[in-house]
């Protein structure tokens, strides 16, 4: 019997807080983030900017915590490299295996979501609860690229399937996507926390995605060289909190 995804990445989770355990006890001290200003530099999606980050940046203000956070946009790989010498402290991604593995890399999932296909509720309705396969790709698609990628996972799934979708428009975020489907009968595909926070019930009604269509996680990843650092371990703790806080975990 071979473990979960899921089980998998609480594995190393509770590794990590038996490490922090461990510390404690050998006198390290931890980091406090009253004392001194802090930066952190991260590379991250926009579901992360719309989901977290608000409320992370929240609690900070209320706290009057003296720490800045940096996004640059993620792009079709992480930036390695750039997690390797320091430039990065924290990226944030997608999975499972949307991207490169890395052996010097620790990952931790932070939640799942799965997608949900939104239109204008002017537009003509789905005949059923679900869009089939075929009433999906008979559609006219818009496509939120919120992070740079040469693919993505509708599309990688409908080619499985031997089918594919005609894209009209691609949009740079999630809330363009939603003004260019307004109006049109077009098809907006979104995960459903963006659709539950960004789609205005009052304009746009949704389904659910043809059945087998993957859902997806959201990760972190980082460096094994920052792994025991005060400051870097309280920041990544900080963003599980927030995540469980609002129960997005």
């Amino acid at each position: 019997m071979r473990p979960t995804y899921k089980a998998t990445s609480m594995y190393n989770h509770v590794l990590r807080i038996l490490e922090s355990i461990n510390l404690c006890h050998s006198g390290v001290p931890a980091f406090d983030p009253t004392r001194q200003a802090v930066t952190f530099n991260l590379c991250a999606p926009e579901y992360f900017e719309l989901l977290i980050l608000p409320r992370l940046l929240k609690g900070f203000d209320y706290a009057d915590l003296p720490v800045t956070v940096n996004v640059q946009k993620l792009e079709s790989d992480i930036p390695a490299e750039d997690l390797r010498d320091g430039s990065v402290d924290l990226v944030i991604c997608f999975g499972p295996d949307f991207h490169r593995g890395h052996a010097d890399f620790k990952s931790q999932m932070l939640l799942e979501d799965d997608l949900v296909c939104v239109f204008d509720k002017r537009a003509t309705p789905p005949r059923e609860p679900r869009f089939s396969l075929q009433s999906f790709v008979e559609r006219r698609h818009v496509f939120p690229t919120p992070w740079t990628s040469d693919s993505n996972m509708v599309d990688g799934w409908l080619a499985r399937q031997a089918h594919k979708r005609q894209i009209v428009a691609r949009s740079n975020s999630y809330s363009a996507a939603l003004k260019m489907i307004t109006g049109t009968d077009f098809l907006l595909t979104l995960p459903r926390r963006i659709q539950a926070l960004l789609a205005n019930e009052a304009v746009f009604n949704h389904c659910e995605a043809p059945s087998g269509l993957p859902g997806f996680s959201l990760d972190m990843q980082w460096s094994q060289h920052t792994d025991q650092d005060s400051a870097q371990t309280w920041f990544r703790e900080q963003i599980v909190k927030v995540c469980a806080e609002q129960g997005l975990a």
